[in-house]
């Protein structure tokens, strides 16, 4: 990219590297260990993620969207 024929940004691949092939926890500690990830205090035991959604009523986002359509030019 270039602004007034200088160049202000280069675009190329990410340096970071996952190893790939690896066993899963191998790859947490080597994120962990270089500052990537912060792995957690304590084990999760039998705890699992639930998500409950915004508490919208069910087709209110599509709702939502026709309107902002509709307001278009």
């Amino acid at each position: 990219m270039t602004e007034r024929d200088e160049v202000v940004a280069e675009l190329g691949p990410s340096s970071r590297r996952t190893p790939v092939g690896e066993r899963l926890e191998e790859s947490l500690e080597v994120l962990a260990a270089t500052g990537e990830i912060s792995r957690a205090a304590q084990p999760k035991g039998d705890w699992t993620w639930r998500s409950r959604g915004l508490g919208l009523p069910a087709g209110a986002a599509q709702t939502l969207l026709d309107e902002m359509r509709q307001e278009r030019p």
